[in-house]
């Protein structure tokens, strides 16, 4: 664990997955502010961060008119990854996806998503529409009515990719408390008092806060007398592992079109992952709290209970809701049940047999805001004194994680919460991001 030295600094960013360690690489490499990482576990992005499907998704999906902010993270970001693998030699396997129309309606969505592709900057060789007989060309277990093609849509290690960053920021100065949480919040004195695993406190006082805690992002903005609104709920999504006797048979990532476009309830799809290895899912089970992982996971905690906690109303409208606890239902049934996610699969992937699943493979929970009126599909941003909270960073959350970051440095310049004469957007040299960080805050506020 990492010694903090000081209990002044000028930016705390609380939260070290994806969006936190970017958040404070540019920090680090492109400002002279002193900067604080603190995070409640004994490593980084031990979570959502780690804990998905791994896939670098292109833009392509993303309406560039209602999701604007996230289709040019997700542009924007692409290159930085491959300069990050690239230098520092992680993960990156370009394999591609594939999003099938499994009902005649979804052919529309097809068509739409060549506009949005091209709309965010796509170029034309990266993504094309497949009639059923071009699909069978590429990927003859593939049934559909129709198909998009992604072939820009890379395996990574999102988790590799935040653990790297922050290694580069501490040796930039970066200062880092593990095992650390909040335990309380004096903003009109811009101070915290940490707690530490041990029970020991510590009072920090900061210029500027910046809350990208994950699923306890929520919760957080409360202690600041925000995110009054909202509530909180968890699913976790669980896969299954496929037998390596399918590899080379399917080569790239499966995905259809999504059903229920407002609930946040992934499509089961077909993911190859960086290392070559296959898995089926997920589903989108409920949970009691934001650690609800399977029995027997070391992440698993039955002392962070969510499900019930204020404000009760959005969730009591949703809970009587007969569509959605039925949707809930089946999600829970292809968690404990095997061949009910085979069968799932099967709508799209032929000759999938119980055979071919060896075992339980990754589980991660979505943290899904609601409010009065349902699920809360953008991500969240709330300003409060000389803090910033962001609430609701999922899909494609790790994918734009740098350019997000980029966009709420932008954020802090507007609110004065930073000054510019601080931040060094000019190009850097070799530096990691250094030719592209000044485009970033252009592009990105």
């Amino acid at each position: 664990m990492y010694c903090v030295e000081s209990s002044e600094y000028d930016i705390v960013i609380i939260g070290a997955g994806i969006l936190g360690t970017s958040l404070a690489y540019m920090f680090s490499g492109f400002s002279e502010y002193r900067v604080l990482l603190v995070e409640r576990e004994h490593e980084a992005a031990l979570h959502s961060s780690s804990r998905n499907t791994g896939v670098l998704h292109r833009p392509f999906y993303l309406d560039p008119a209602k999701k604007k902010v996230f289709a040019k993270a997700a542009q924007f970001s692409y290159p930085l990854w491959k300069e990050l693998s690239a230098k520092y030699n992680l993960p990156w396997s370009q394999n591609g996806t594939v999003e099938v129309a499994v009902r005649e309606a979804d052919v529309e969505t097809l068509q739409k998503y060549e506009q949005y592709a091209a709309a965010n900057g796509m170029e034309p060789d990266e993504f094309a529409l497949l009639s059923q007989e071009e699909l069978k060309g590429i990927e003859p277990l593939v049934k559909s009515k129709g198909a998009f093609y992604s072939k820009t849509d890379t395996g990574v290690s999102f988790g590799q990719y935040a653990r790297k960053l922050l290694e580069i920021s501490i040796a930039k100065g970066l200062s880092i408390k593990f095992d650390t949480a909040v335990e309380t919040v004096l903003a009109n004195e811009s101070k915290l008092i940490l707690r530490n695993r041990d029970g020991k406190e510590k009072t920090v006082r900061y210029g500027a806060l910046v809350n990208v805690a994950g699923s306890g992002a929520v919760h957080l903005a409360r202690k600041f007398g925000l995110a009054k609104i909202y509530a909180v709920l968890h699913f976790r999504g669980d896969y299954w592992r496929v037998s390596d006797s399918l590899r080379g048979r399917i080569r790239r990532n499966i995905y259809s079109v999504p059903r229920h476009s407002k609930y946040p309830f992934l499509d089961p799809h077909f993911v190859i992952r960086h290392d070559g290895k296959m898995e089926i899912g997920p589903n989108a089970a409920l949970v009691w709290g934001p650690y609800g992982y399977l029995r027997g996971d070391p992440n698993r905690r039955l002392s962070d209970i969510d499900l019930f906690a204020r404000p009760l109303m959005p969730k009591l409208k949703l809970f009587t809701n007969m569509e959605f606890m039925s949707m809930v239902r089946q999600e829970w049934k292809s968690s404990t049940h095997r061949d009910a996610m085979i069968g799932r699969i099967s709508q799209f992937v032929n000759g999938l047999k119980p055979g071919d699943i060896t075992g339980r493979g990754l589980s991660g929970i979505r943290h899904s805001l609601i409010d009065s009126s349902g699920f809360v599909p953008e991500a969240v941003m709330e300003i409060g004194g000389s803090s910033l909270h962001v609430m609701n960073y999922n899909s494609p959350g790790a994918t734009g994680a740098p350019a997000y970051a980029a966009h709420l440095i932008g954020k802090m310049l507007d609110a004065g919460l930073i000054s510019e004469k601080r931040i060094k957007a000019e190009n850097e040299g070799d530096i990691l991001w250094g030719s592209a960080f000044s485009k970033l805050l252009e592009n990105m506020t």
